[in-house]
């Protein structure tokens, strides 16, 4: 599409004369001011993507308001559990594990919008991959396994975030030290966090207990992961470079948007500033 024929679209959009009507997504392209965009396409067949007007690359996902609320409801209770069962609760592991599928599985919860496998995001595709073959026939374990793929795949803040540190996740480093492993991403994250760091630093203790008390199977899923699919591709990455909560691959913001500057130059993309 050229500029003109942008803008042009762009006119049908605003003077409402567009043929289909055409969603204006908040904070579509970043956290920034005039980082929200249009929907040009969405795809639900296969793997749910977005196409906004004037950027080039597709977003792994679609804005479904009514899945991110559920989405949204359903992590908070799972928090809140977190929280009163710190940090001695993970020894009760087995009880907290016949909690949470009952959140999940709840009439009206987010069970009843679980996507298909072939609907995820490849991360998210991976996540449950590797999550059935552990969980083997264990109907709760396989019900967390596709929760925590929703999970990721409608909160896309926390979704890179988990991309961007398994980048720097060493296999060989994890077998030899687990905690040790855990403890050198946990200071990576922490140094790139720039929001949500209260947050971040109770997850990050979680994930070190878990790890603690439950090492041999920490590594199961470590070893088993493919990292490689785990990690930030060229599209993803471009949907982090106007993000200001974390320096994602270890990039400062003002040196993130001169990369999507010269990727926009590149391109041919045209960001509205909306």
């Amino acid at each position: 599409m050229t500029r003109e024929e942008l803008r042009k679209k762009l006119s049908e959009i605003i003077h409402k004369k567009h043929p289909v009507p055409v969603y204006l997504i908040g904070g579509a392209l970043g956290e920034l001011q005039g980082c929200n965009a249009y929907e040009e396409e969405t795809i639900r067949e296969g793997m749910w993507r977005t196409k906004y007007l004037g950027v080039s690359y597709w977003f792994k996902g679609i804005t479904d308001n009514e899945i991110i609320d559920r989405v949204t409801i359903t992590k908070k209770a799972f928090m809140e559990i977190a929280k009163l069962m710190f940090p001695f609760g993970i020894l009760f592991s087995k009880k907290i594990i016949s909690v949470l599928p009952r959140i999940y599985r709840a009439e009206g919860g987010l069970k009843s919008k679980v996507l298909k496998l072939e609907n995820f995001c490849p991360v998210c595709q991976e996540l449950i991959r590797m999550g059935l073959k552990l969980a083997g026939e264990n109907k709760p374990i396989i019900d967390l396994v596709y929760c925590f793929a929703m999970f990721l795949q409608f909160s896309s803040s926390y979704r890179v975030r988990v991309q961007d540190i398994l980048g720097e996740l060493d296999k060989d480093n994890f077998k030899k030290s687990a905690l040790i492993e855990i403890l050198r991403l946990k200071r990576i994250s922490m140094g790139r966090e720039k929001s949500e760091m209260k947050k971040m630093k109770f997850l990050w203790w979680l994930v070190f207990l878990v790890v603690f008390f439950k090492k041999r199977l920490a590594k199961r899923i470590v070893a088993e992961l493919d990292i490689e699919k785990m990690k930030l591709d060229e599209a993803d990455f471009y949907f982090c470079l106007r993000r200001s909560s974390y320096d994602f691959g270890g990039y400062q913001l003002a040196t993130r948007l001169e990369i999507a500057d010269k990727i926009d130059k590149e391109q041919g993309n045209l960001i509205l500033g909306i």
